[in-house]
């Protein structure tokens, strides 16, 4: 039709014409657009809870970034992508041997982490496995690992297989490798700090650091070895626990005319920063000591990562620093690691003007890494952050503050102009 109005340009039925059917055709896209949505919209609230995988496949593809990521992701050199990871997994520079001494514990749960690992232990690790998730070199998949749980002589075998493991305190050298798939977040797809690394690793050394996981937050849980005030990662609790305790406290200062100063906090880089000597040091004092911590320390002992690229896989970086991406221990050894610090802000001789919750002196609740210290004061709000600055400097954490924010509620609304050090 374009060809017979630029051939007749002067023809005005066909031109009106060709208005009446581009009219039509836009009624029509926006109608089918319509019913596709609906249609996706019915799908999606189906597979929200009956296929969670599907349904955030579904997302992505209307994100319209996976493609594009991975397109770009390709087209980044793989030495850049070799540099990239590289400085997060292996910095130039490592933190020094300067630990204050705590003190060990007399306490030791050697015998509940090192006793026999048993194949009813296996089976309830195995039942926690996840199908259509990617293999380690070796080949071996969730699905063949399910498949065993038919064979009782192939969970033996895996049951003897760990606990040689457990005993000898040595892992298994092809389980050390990982494989990192980056992944595209947002921003300019052409910088390598916009992607997300994936680590992809042998699914037996998963299993094994299930079954170790397990039992570790058997101990924990058990001798209460973790503080209250830290709630992430862990059964039995949620983020809204906090929010309400939170919203209590609010309440409670609000209503009596005080006001609550009130600091939000993010570690920066938390997992791939942690430094492992202090967090051995750290596990040991607390009485987590014998086989499992040998084993522990000899997972860690090398830890080697290469990325994925277009072209194939890059050479092996060896990271040195940090808690190994993708595994199932890595959140509780981080509370472990920081378990200390709510009771850091109620050292003695510390003016910290805690929240009282009961009997009870708060200064700090925590979420994994994300931290909300409050105070009844300026001042006591001030001595928490230069508490926490001492401590972050001792155990060579950073604090991201871009992302910390201070708060004072009071009944008003109105806030009193206050100075804290931000460090």
């Amino acid at each position: 039709m374009a060809r017979q109005i630029s051939a007749d340009p002067n023809n005005g039925d066909l031109i009106q014409y060709y208005y009446k059917c581009r009219k039509e055709y836009k009624a029509l896209v926006r109608k089918k657009n319509r019913t596709y949505k609906a249609k996706t919209l019915g799908t999606l609230l189906d597979m929200e809870h009956k296929n969670p995988k599907a349904f955030w496949s579904v997302i992505d593809r209307f994100r319209n970034c996976g493609n594009a990521g991975k397109e770009q992701a390709n087209n980044i050199d793989p030495d850049i992508w070799r540099d990239h990871f590289k400085g997060l997994l292996s910095p130039a520079t490592n933190p020094v041997s300067s630990m204050q001494q705590q003190g060990t514990s007399s306490q030791n749960y050697s015998r509940e982490l090192d006793k026999p690992i048993t194949m009813r232990e296996i089976f309830k690790a195995i039942k926690t496995l996840k199908n259509n998730t990617s293999c380690g070199s070796d080949g071996i998949k969730n699905e063949m690992i399910k498949g065993c749980t038919c064979n009782s002589n192939m969970i033996n075998c895996i049951c003897k297989l760990f606990n040689m493991i457990l005993t000898t305190g040595k892992f298994p050298t092809s389980w050390r490798d990982s494989t990192i798939i980056p992944i595209f977040k947002n921003g300019n797809p052409t910088d390598p700090n916009n992607y997300r690394g994936i680590a992809i690793s042998s699914c037996l050394s998963k299993l094994f650091a299930r079954v170790l996981n397990d039992r570790l937050e058997g101990v924990c849980n058990n001798h209460h070895i973790i503080s209250d005030c830290q709630i992430g990662f862990r059964r039995g609790f949620r983020t809204t626990d906090h929010i309400y305790l939170i919203k209590s406290v609010i309440d409670k200062v609000v209503k009596k005319g005080k006001y609550l100063y009130v600091c939000f906090v993010d570690f920066s880089k938390a997992y791939d920063r942690i430094w492992r000597e202090a967090l051995f040091y750290k596990l040991e004092c607390m009485g987590i000591k014998g086989d499992a911590l040998c084993v522990l320390k000899d997972m860690y002992q090398t830890v080697n990562y290469s990325i994925k690229v277009n072209n194939g896989i890059t050479d092996p970086i060896m990271s040195n620093l940090g808690l190994k991406q993708g595994c199932v221990l890595s959140p509780i050894l981080f509370n472990l690691f920081i378990n200390d610090i709510p009771d850091y802000f109620l050292k003695t001789g510390a003016n910290t003007d805690p929240v009282f919750i009961g009997s009870r002196a708060i200064n700090v609740i925590m979420y994994a890494d994300d931290l909300v210290i409050m105070s009844m004061s300026n001042s006591g709000l001030q001595e928490c952050l230069d508490r926490l600055h001492v401590y972050c400097d001792e155990w060579h954490i950073t604090v991201n503050t871009e992302k910390k924010q201070i708060i004072i509620f009071n009944r008003g609304g109105k806030i009193r102009s206050c100075l804290m050090e931000a460090h």
